[in-house]
């Protein structure tokens, strides 16, 4: 587990470090000619639904309704605004809005994720989860049994095993071993680890 929870940590911060690097070496045309460019790296899975479904798909998943929420902001929303700004006659689309299914995943203290991190934290484990699914009433997520809920995806609705979601969730990193990746002999993963974990 621990090897896992490193290499996506070591992964994480050098998308970041790459995306920043750039930014900044960008940063002289915005401040010069007020160009407001920027580069953004999006890496992610697309849509997954197995047999059994687990943290790492209800992860995915979260990622692809929010990429799916953010697209239908920028493509649809935003550009209606725009041509009704512009008195433009607006064709009214009509697009699944998944603001909803979004907020029920991602907010806090209602969310899946406040849940799924709650029970990480008390170590309540699954039953803390499914329970909290159960007395929250929403009608996105919902129990599909004692050890599994539901969720209402824009794709469709995708059942995920609660179990081990808890032990999944806790991602920690010993300090020594940040600690030697920071007195590492690698210039790279020193810069990586030279901050603190975020």
């Amino acid at each position: 587990d621990a090897r896992d929870v490193l290499a996506a940590t070591i992964y994480t911060r050098l998308v970041d470090w790459l995306v920043n690097t750039i930014n900044h070496k960008m940063s002289f045309g915005r401040a010069i000619f007020g160009d407001n460019h920027s580069i953004t790296i999006t890496d992610h899975f697309g849509f997954e639904c197995f047999h059994r479904n687990h943290i790492d798909q209800l992860v995915v998943n979260s990622l692809n309704e929010q990429m799916q929420y953010l697209y239908n902001q920028r493509n649809f929303v935003y550009e209606m605004l725009e041509q009704e700004e512009e008195q433009i006659p607006v064709v009214q689309l009509h697009f699944y809005d998944n603001k909803l299914a979004v907020d029920h995943l991602m907010n806090k203290p209602k969310g899946i994720f406040s849940f799924i991190d709650d029970a990480s934290r008390g170590r309540h484990g699954q039953n803390y989860i499914i329970d909290s699914v159960h007395t929250n009433n929403s009608p996105f997520i919902k129990r599909a049994s004692a050890t599994e809920f539901s969720v209402a995806h824009y794709t469709g609705r995708i059942t995920y095993d609660a179990r081990d979601m808890a032990d999944k969730n806790r991602d920690f990193i010993p300090p020594e071993m940040i600690e030697t990746l920071r007195n590492s002999t690698e210039d790279m993963v020193k810069i990586l680890f030279s901050n603190p974990l975020s």
